[in-house]
């Protein structure tokens, strides 16, 4: 129930936040869990049985909502706007989509859940970084086990405070002006082009450029 609750949830409200879901069908497929893995192809989210269909909510978390709503993100992040091949593009993609699941919880299961889910990406950052080698979210490629939290949760949770610091109407337009920007443009964009649409929506872009340094460079 709780992957079907995700998918309607986010193919509504990611359409109503970033851009109308442009196609007819937006399906869960199963697969036999040999592999712990969900990908998202266009219209298509194909899941393992170990991390979806059998995966259960804990106390703190509804997972399979969560896992749910990570990948149908990607029919936005991912699939509409395909980020480029260089240091920092997999953010756009991971950790928007950890984004956007923060906030189809906010909206479907309330606050709680919202920050429950937030708190479950700091956990899993801080218990699996690596202090001493940890790359720039600009300079992360997702290459090592280290890079992997840090380009999913770390991501997730940047973008959600930047979205804070900017305002949701805020950074939600400068979502609209990236997507319109890059969808279908074969010059795939990265990081800074990312946040350079951004920028323009940002009342106070001497904050914007302060809070980039740190939290992205």
């Amino acid at each position: 129930p709780a992957m079907g609750e995700a998918l309607d949830a986010a193919r509504a409200c990611y359409s109503a936040w970033f851009c109308p879901y442009p196609w007819k069908e937006l399906r869960l497929s199963e697969f036999p869990g040999l592999q712990d893995y969900a990908q998202s192809f266009a219209t298509n989210i194909a899941f393992s049985e170990s991390i979806g269909f059998l995966s259960k909510p804990d106390q703190h978390v509804d997972l399979p909502f969560g896992l749910t709503a990570h990948e149908c993100a990607h029919q936005w992040w991912g699939v509409m706007v395909a980020p480029a091949r260089r240091p920092g593009g997999q953010v756009l993609s991971e950790g928007l989509a950890n984004y956007s699941a923060a906030l189809l919880f906010e909206q479907v299961k309330g606050p709680q859940q919202r920050m429950a889910f937030l708190q479950s990406l700091e956990r899993r950052y801080c218990n699996t970084r690596d202090a001493d080698s940890e790359p720039a979210l600009a300079k992360v490629m997702g290459t090592s086990a280290g890079e992997r939290s840090v380009m999913y949760d770390k991501g997730g949770w940047v973008f959600y405070m930047l979205q804070e610091l900017m305002g949701r109407e805020a950074f939600l337009a400068g979502l609209h002006d990236y997507i319109r920007n890059y969808r279908g443009n074969p010059d795939h964009p990265d990081l800074q082009d990312f946040l350079r649409d951004l920028r323009t929506h940002a009342a106070d872009p001497a904050a914007f450029d302060t809070f980039t340094r740190q939290w992205f460079y």
